[in-house]
């Protein structure tokens, strides 16, 4: 969920899911990062926000196939705010 000044994600399997939430008033900096994986089937390109507090501490959130979806809002919010986005993929 997408609000004016949060972020709420839910992450993982429906028995076990892992909850992202973020405050963009708490946030000071947000760069997306990407890593290739391999495993028998090929190649696979993973994205995470690597998040930067206020309080000095950094917080990965996974982007996932629907996050992939609203990801230019989610920055275009970010930005919007005056958080710094900084895009290392």
């Amino acid at each position: 969920t997408i609000g004016t000044s949060s972020l709420s994600l839910s992450t993982g399997l429906w028995f076990a899911p892992t909850r992202h939430e973020l405050r963009f008033d708490d946030l000071t900096g947000v760069e997306l990062t990407s890593k290739r994986t391999y495993s028998r089937r090929g190649s696979r390109l993973k994205y995470t926000l690597v998040c930067h507090h206020k309080s000095g501490s950094t917080q990965s959130v996974p982007v996932g196939d629907l996050m992939k979806e609203a990801l230019p809002e989610v920055l275009d919010r970010l930005r919007s705010r005056g958080i710094s986005v900084t895009d290392k993929t």
